[in-house]
């Protein structure tokens, strides 16, 4: 899209159902947040569900003993790592679904799964991923508000 053209441009064909939905866009690093506020006391993020402490060491040790192969394609199927929880669970290796965080798992049910009209209920506030995965497939959002202590009301959900 270029910056002279609307959302309602009709040279711009988007389905309807995206057009005025807006991307999600995360907080400020800690580091622009250090920028704008100065100083130097700790800066803990929490708002991107990004763990304080940086990587386990066993994980940080494993992408340093596989720092020569990163110029390949990641096993992008993940058919070792499907194997593995499958051989743990019990499941057979195609009931396994894995992805590169919940917005592409959310995204590829909502693909999967949903028809246009389709309703689907949730606690809200919520994972904004929620409602932008089922808008993007032309279903329907249906937040419930949670109840007094800010807990699913799954009675409310259940008369969704």
């Amino acid at each position: 899209m270029t910056p002279n053209q609307g959302d309602d441009d009709q040279r711009f064909a988007m389905k309807p159902a995206l057009r005025g939905l807006r991307p999600y866009e995360p907080g400020l690093s800690a580091e622009a947040l250090r920028r704008r506020i100065g100083g130097d006391r700790p800066i803990v993020k929490l708002g991107s569900n990004e763990g304080p402490w940086g990587p386990l060491p066993g994980a940080a040790a494993a992408i340093r003993d596989h720092v020569d192969g990163l110029n390949r394609y990641p096993d992008g199927a993940f058919h070792e790592l499907r194997g593995a929880i499958a051989d743990m669970t019990g499941a057979a290796p195609e009931q396994v679904v894995l992805g590169n965080g919940a917005d592409s798992i959310l995204i590829n049910l909502s693909l999967s799964l949903l028809q246009p009209g389709d309703e689907v209920v949730f606690g809200w506030p919520s994972f904004i991923t929620y409602p932008l995965s089922v808008r993007k497939v032309d279903a329907v959002p249906v937040q419930v508000p949670l109840d007094s202590e800010h807990r699913y009301d799954l009675d409310a959900m259940l008369a969704a």
